[in-house]
């Protein structure tokens, strides 16, 4: 088996739960990582927060450009 075609394997297993991040040789650790940060970086362009709570009626509360507190609806 060569080199890359183990820490593909090694990668798919930490993703599938089958092999811990520790367990994983450095290379395939270095691989989640990145593919780790494409995913959450997916994941995170996706979220709106405030269609979500308006949708449902909620108010949330974030800063402003000077700190101060606003409640939005």
């Amino acid at each position: 088996m060569s080199s890359h075609s183990t820490v593909a394997r090694e990668v798919d297993e930490v993703f599938s739960g089958a092999l811990t991040y520790d367990d994983a040789g450095v290379e395939a650790q270095r691989r989640v990582r990145q593919e780790w940060d494409l995913r959450m970086a997916q994941r995170r362009s996706q979220l709106d927060f405030a269609a979500e709570f308006r949708a449902r009626g909620r108010s949330w509360s974030e800063c402003d450009d000077d700190g101060n507190v606003v409640i939005r609806r």
